[in-house]
């Protein structure tokens, strides 16, 4: 099932499958993401080789890289509430931990082969590390370390730099007192110094190649950026307001409703003089400066919108939001009956909003008899393994069930001709931004919603020709999601030379 939620999960276990075939961790040029995670899962699966498992089968690799998922999604919650526990009482730390919990993205991507969690994980820690003592040269650099990982897994990883440079520029502002004003500056270019040279020397230790391949990196970092600023497959457009609708349907309103509130206590100041009030404290100002600088980043030079874009924020986003949901209960202390009620009926809130989430998530990864799964095993079940078989991305076809099988990203005139197949598989994940029949409508009626992808006239025009007469194919097996044809004769044999 590697690959029919996500290609970039198939991507990435298949690179982990090379190295382990070939006892290396050469990424073969990709660079669009870091190679911290598929170091992971090879030293991982090195360890499961020595248990007698075998290393670079399909689902023993998926298993090691979607371990490592999960395993940074239950890490990021208790790095979140232990990071709380000097900020807030525990009641808040539990309802904004059930609340980053329940994010739709993190849920989703937990499950499925990607660097997301890994790397919100290590910028959280970093921040974590930073926010949890006294400012020191030795805690800056273990920071620094969590820092390099972070970009050594994903590229937005680069952001956290920002975190430091704040945290330890304010820290020795702060503490001018003690220290001349050169003797400060001097200490903060120390600091930014060791950063920088902690920071690129564990980057390159889990991308080694980097130096060598850099101009695959060059280009990757490229295309990535130009793909970021154009959209996938069409040209997209983002605004404030479509990051904020992406971020506020991520969390669920309960969980944004709440984190808004929360910021907004940021502004008000209690007489406590505890930690959480002072006026400018090291660690929410960087937090702040994170948060601002990386969104800011998305909302100038990114118009393909996603909500996992927004992963590495969403944890000091909510972070902040209970600090100051701490803050308000501090300076409106006499209303804490009117706010315990009212945290009661929001957790209770937002255990339904986790149910959802939940039962979503079981629904796209882990239902056996969902639509996609259903229909590969119908073709595999009813056509011999040696049939050629064409298939668009996202669908599926038991492992080894056919020997002449063939992926494509969107089937077409062009990539149809190319093979003598005998069966071709469609599906609405890779189809539907061209073109794809509307809901309750068989294929076969030509009701077709034109979607917006470049092409999609195109798309359409194959697609009526396709349950034509004249294409020679016709309709065997129809759902919701998945149309696979058949070609009414067999493609005639190449002449004889």
């Amino acid at each position: 099932m590697v690959g029919v939620q996500s290609l970039d999960e198939r991507g990435a276990i298949g690179l982990v499958r090379d190295n382990i075939r070939e006892s290396s961790l050469n990424p073969d040029g990709f660079y669009n993401y870091g190679y911290l995670l598929h170091t992971i899962a090879y030293w991982l699966l090195q360890w499961l080789g020595a248990l007698g498992f075998h290393r670079d089968q399909v689902s023993v690799v998926a298993f090691a890289t979607r371990f490592i998922c999960l395993i940074s999604y239950l890490g990021l919650l208790v790095a979140f509430h232990l990071s709380l526990r000097n900020w807030t009482s525990p009641w808040i730390r539990w309802l904004f931990t059930l609340g980053l919990g329940a994010t739709k993205s993190f849920f989703f991507w937990s499950l499925i082969t990607h660097p997301d969690t890994l790397q919100a994980l290590l910028v959280y820690c970093a921040f974590w590390t930073l926010a949890s003592g006294r400012a020191g040269f030795s805690r800056l650099t273990l920071a620094a370390v969590l820092s390099g990982l972070s970009f050594g897994s994903k590229a937005s990883g680069i952001f956290s730099l920002v975190l430091l440079a704040t945290w330890w520029s304010v820290t020795q502002l702060l503490g001018r007192a003690s220290t001349s004003g050169q003797e400060t500056v001097i200490r903060i270019l120390k600091g930014g110094v060791l950063v920088a040279v902690v920071f690129t020397t564990v980057w390159l230790a889990v991308n080694p190649t980097v130096l060598s391949q850099w101009d695959h990196f060059a280009d990757d970092m490229a295309f990535e950026q130009s793909h970021l600023a154009y959209g996938h497959g069409k040209k997209e457009t983002a605004n404030l307001t479509v990051w904020l609708k992406l971020w506020w349907a991520d969390l669920g309103r309960v969980t944004a409703l709440l984190c808004l509130v929360g910021l907004g206590g940021l502004l008000t100041r209690s007489n406590s003089g505890d930690r959480a009030t002072r006026l400018v404290d090291p660690s929410i100002l960087a937090a702040i400066v994170y948060c601002v600088v990386a969104f800011g980043f998305l909302l100038l030079t990114v118009d393909m919108a996603r909500s996992r874009y927004l992963m590495h924020l969403t944890p000091f986003l909510l972070f902040l939001g209970a600090v100051g949901t701490a803050q308000l209960f501090r300076t409106f202390h006499r209303w804490h009956s009117v706010f315990s009620l009212g945290s009661l009926v929001v957790a209770l809130m937002q255990w339904g909003h986790v149910s959802q989430v939940a039962s979503q998530a079981a629904g796209r990864h882990m239902v056996y008899s969902s639509p996609l799964l259903e229909a590969g095993r119908w073709v595999a079940t009813h056509y011999p393994a040696t049939t050629r078989v064409i298939f668009e991305s996202y669908s599926y076809l038991p492992e080894g069930a056919f020997q002449n099988s063939v992926r494509t990203g969107h089937l077409g005139h062009a990539v149809l001709k190319r093979g003598r197949y005998r069966v071709a598989v469609l599906n609405a994940n890779a189809s539907a931004r061209y073109n794809w029949k509307r809901s309750g409508t068989k294929f076969g009626d030509e009701d077709f919603k034109l979607g917006k992808a470049d092409g999609a006239d195109d798309a359409q025009k194959f697609h009526r020709w396709l349950i034509s007469k004249k294409s020679g194919w016709k309709v065997v097996y129809e759902n919701d999601v998945v149309v696979v044809f058949e070609q009414k004769k067999k493609p005639n044999p190449k002449p004889q030379l």
